[in-house]
């Protein structure tokens, strides 16, 4: 239920804005009825609260943001590695070439549908399960490849297949590599706190100024909860990079076994995201 509830990070805004506004003004009805010489006291600890809350905000900020730029590079990493393992699939010889291209733009959509899948489970699932059969095909044809003609360019070839297999684990772990509950109950718990003691000690009735701490807290826990869900919020990351693949593998010429391969096949297609081999 609260993982659901922090995979939409405006709802996590607003609600958050509610409650700290309301905390702020219970606090100050709490402060107005006692002693102004109990005030000392909760100034000090006001202090430290606020001290606390603001290094809670940039440590999860901080790991948030690591985690969104961690998604953003294995985007890049995988497309670059399907690039390139596409290429030396040229050099695998018949009919295993033309299977493993094949299956390679197929493995390309079937990426791009794990991620359009948002947090639907069963999409989820389908598309995994598509991605592995075709993860088992090419490493079936790279072995049968390997004993039919063992040279260099099929050895780096399945070099290629082993980093798609390897960066496809690691994008799904990054996926799944989310702020802890606890971080987000602490982080709550700090929140209220520091608005709480904010309004018992100004102890004032509607302000515009009395809004900014609530405001400003709400805000970054809407950040910080946007940068931390991987498939919603307006903070996304962005598979241009895998898009523009998937149109070139779709754009390159699909030949039958036994076919020539004429000069320019390949480079009247766009190349934009295919990688030279390295």
């Amino acid at each position: 239920m609260a993982g659901e509830f922090l995979n939409q990070p405006g709802v996590v805004f607003f609600i958050a804005i509610i409650s700290l506004v309301a905390i702020y003004y219970t606090g100050g009805l709490i402060g107005a009825r006692i002693n102004p010489g109990e005030l000392e006291v909760s100034n000090t600890v006001q202090g430290a609260i606020l001290a606390l809350l603001g290094l809670l905000l940039g440590f999860t900020f901080a790991m948030a943001l690591s985690r969104y730029e961690t998604r953003r590079t294995m985007v890049l990493d995988e497309s670059n590695t399907l690039g390139t393992a596409f290429l030396r699939a040229s050099f695998v010889p018949d009919p295993y070439r033309i299977d493993a291209q094949n299956a390679l733009r197929e493995y390309a959509t079937a990426r791009l549908d794990f991620y359009r899948a948002g947090y639907d489970q069963q999409r989820i699932a389908a598309a995994l399960d598509r991605a592995s059969r075709l993860q088992a095909r090419l490493w079936f044809d790279a072995a049968a490849a390997v004993k039919a003609q063992p040279t260099v360019a099929t050895s780096l070839f399945i070099q290629s297949l082993n980093d798609l297999i390897d960066f496809a684990a690691k994008r799904r772990d990054a996926l799944d590599d989310r702020i802890p509950l606890t971080v987000w109950a602490t982080l709550g718990a700090v929140s209220i706190l520091a608005v709480f003691l904010t309004g018992h000690i100004e102890r004032k009735r509607f302000s515009v100024l009395s809004l900014v701490l609530p405001i400003a807290v709400a805000a970054v826990l809407g950040l910080i909860a946007d940068l931390d869900a991987p498939r919603s919020g307006s903070i996304e990351v962005s598979q241009q990079q895998m898009l523009t693949l998937n149109r070139t593998l779709a754009a390159v010429p699909q030949r039958t076994p036994g076919s020539a391969v004429a000069p320019n096949d390949v480079t009247d297609a766009p190349a934009e995201s295919l990688q030279p081999p390295h």
